[in-house]
């Protein structure tokens, strides 16, 4: 796997947003389970994603 390549795939996201969804596990759990930091989990439940233009998370509603 190339340095910097994601760990997620939008199957994934779905997955971790189902989980979530359900209340049964952390934000801690999922990013283990899936090997990517908390913070990850948690910008995804905020309804963040990655905008690899400008290198960061931004609000889904944002316009770049």
């Amino acid at each position: 796997m190339a340095v910097g390549a994601s760990k997620l795939n939008e199957k994934k996201v779905e997955i971790i947003k189902s989980m979530l969804d359900t209340g049964d596990y952390t934000h801690q759990e999922i990013s283990e389970f899936f090997g990517v930091c908390r913070t990850t989990i948690t910008k995804i439940n905020l309804g963040q994603r990655w905008n690899p233009e400008v290198k960061s998370f931004i609000m889904k509603s944002d316009k770049v």
